[in-house]
Parts: structure tokens; sequence; C-alpha cells
């Protein structure tokens, strides 16, 4: 039977224990008898069994891995999820913490595939990737030498795996390029994964409901989605309210304090497709472009931090569209009388 499993490195400084919790009640409101894995160090579990002990209550088997203390939190998560395949017995599907299940998910075990994932941001090309500057030159430092914009890059936030030979080598090749990428200044999982397919291609794309990445291209997914991926952006996080509610740090506070899930909370969760801000919008085409550039970044930190700036800028823009547009206006006037 596949079993569900999360990664999880996590201290009373930070919140993933209670995106855990979010998503594991997610997880068994739709799906509740089946079987969930939890992977992490000694010092997490030590934590999470002080301050959210409920999360247990959800767990069917737990692994722990001891690591040196020099080892950081974010190298032990890294570890423990680019070789959990050699960890954990069975097949699983893998889940990040900063999900939410929305429907049942029991049709994985017909899958007659080695692992499936779901291409980044729903993206079926690396030409149109938002953030492909940032892929090569991570690409460039690993040394990567048949890097090619052709390559299938997927999302590593769900993953399904079978348990085979050739799966537990696959994860031994992704733990060692993520090793080998981190000493060269590449942290991050999903440049040592695409690389590991792109050597030993293993992993089969599978329907986007299964993994419906909000903040990337999601929206076509969203109304059959299985699971939802609402990952934190740099942009998002300079926000006052969050577009999606689970991204909002004061409701994962609020987790934290009570050391529960209240009423309001899990209304949201069963309500997970609805969960959005009353002021939410779509763009499209050049205003994502817009949208995290630099240039709207800065405008974002006055809008929050110094909001007299920010006014004055705006009306100063304000007055210039009116300058230009009475420009062409007299422009056209002019053409019009000397014909």
């Amino acid at each position: 039977m596949v079993k569900v499993l999360y990664v999880i490195v996590s201290n009373s400084s930070d919140i993933y224990a209670e995106q855990l919790l979010i998503s594991l009640y997610s997880l068994k409101f739709h799906n509740p008898n089946i079987n969930v894995a939890l992977l992490m160090d000694g010092a997490t579990e030590k934590s999470i069994r002080q301050r959210l002990g409920i999360i247990f209550e959800y767990i069917s088997e737990t692994t722990c891995i001891t690591f040196d203390n020099s080892v950081s939190l974010y190298e032990r998560s890294r570890m423990l999820k680019t070789n959990a395949r050699n960890y954990v017995e069975g097949d699983f599907l893998f889940l990040d913490t900063d999900t939410v299940v929305t429907d049942f998910i029991g049709d994985i075990e017909n899958w007659n595939i080695a692992i499936g994932a779901v291409k980044d941001l729903h993206q079926n090309s690396l030409h149109t990737c938002r953030y492909i500057d940032f892929i090569e030159k991570c690409a460039s430092k690993m040394k990567w030498t048949d890097y090619n914009r052709e390559i299938n890059y997927f999302n590593s936030g769900v993953m399904f795996v079978r348990d085979t030979d050739e799966t537990r080598e696959f994860y031994k090749k992704w733990n060692k390029n993520w090793i080998n990428g981190k000493k060269l200044g590449v942290k991050q999982d999903q440049i040592a994964l695409a690389k590991t397919n792109n050597e030993c291609p293993l992993i089969t794309e599978i329907d986007g409901i299964w993994h419906c990445q909000l903040l990337g291209n999601g929206l076509p997914f969203l109304y059959d989605a299985k699971i939802i991926h609402y990952f934190n952006s740099s942009v998002q996080n300079k926000n006052g309210i969050q577009p999606y509610s689970f991204m909002n740090n004061s409701l994962l506070l609020n987790v934290k304090t009570k050391s529960c899930l209240d009423c309001e909370v899990v209304e949201l969760i069963i309500n997970a497709k609805r969960a959005f801000a009353e002021r939410t919008d779509i763009i499209s085409g050049h205003s994502i472009d817009i949208y995290y550039s630099k240039t709207f970044l800065f405008l974002l930190y006055l809008k929050s931090r110094h909001c007299g700036i920010f006014k004055i800028i705006e009306k100063s823009f304000s007055v210039l569209g009116k300058l230009l547009h009475a420009m062409k206006y007299l422009y056209s006037y002019k053409r019009l009388w000397t014909l």
C-alpha cells in the first residue's frame, strides 16, 4: 500500500510543524485510512513532541536520523529529502509540509511508474520559466556541462516514488548531486533533482491536479486539484495579506500559540479551494515580469514601510501620465491640422 511521506526539520523558532499539522489534517480529512510516515532528525522529534505533540496522532510510522550538531537545519532537511527513498521502506507519495490535500488520493495505488512529478510552475519548457536566469547560474556553478533549456525540470514538492532498486539508486545520485552542488554554492534541491533526472531519466510527468502550484500557473488545475502547494515567495512575504490563507504567518502563529487547529482554521482546510483573500487578482504576460522585478519589490517595500513616499511617487506618475496623454493629443491635433 502506498503511504504518504513527510520530511521535516523544525524547532521552536519556525512554523514548519504548524504547516505539517495543517497538511496532515487535510490529508486525513479526505483519506482517513491512509498510512502516514514522518522522516526527521532526533532533535526535531523531541521539539515537536514538546510543543505540538498532536501531530503524532496522525502518524503511522516515524524514522529519525541522527546528525552531528555542526550540520545546519537546512542541510539536515535537504539531506533527508534527497535521500528519503533510502531511509523509508515501501512505496510513498512525498508531500512538502506547505501543502493542503483537497481530495481522495487512493488512485495512486494503480500508477505503473517508478517516479512521478509535476513540472515546476506547470511550465512545459524552461524557456518560459520566470527565474530561468537563476537556474542557469546554478547550473553553471555546478559545472553541469550538458545543461540546456530542453531538460525536464520538475518540482520536488510532491513526488510519487515506488520502492525499487532503480528508485533507490536514483535517490542516492540525487543526494550526491545535492551535496556536490552545495559545496559549489548551490543549496537548492530542485537543481540537483533536474541534473539527476537528466543523467538517469526516471521521472514520469503526472497531471497537474496532483500538485497544483498556486503561485506558478496553477489556476487551470485548481478546480480538480488533489493537492495544493502554496509555497511562499520573496514577493509575497513583503505583502501585508497573502493571496492564499495558509500563506499568512499570522494563521500559522495562531496554530503555534494554541498548539492545535481551531474551528476557523479547520473550516479553511475543509474549503481549501476557496481559501483566498478578498482582494486577490490574476496577472499574466508582461505583468508577471513586472511583478517579479526589483522595481516592483522596491515599490512594495515603500508601500509597506514608507507609505508617504509611495504616495508621492504614485502622484508623480499620475501627473506624468496626464502630461503624456496631453502631448499625444496635441501631436494628433497637429497632424490633423497639417493635412
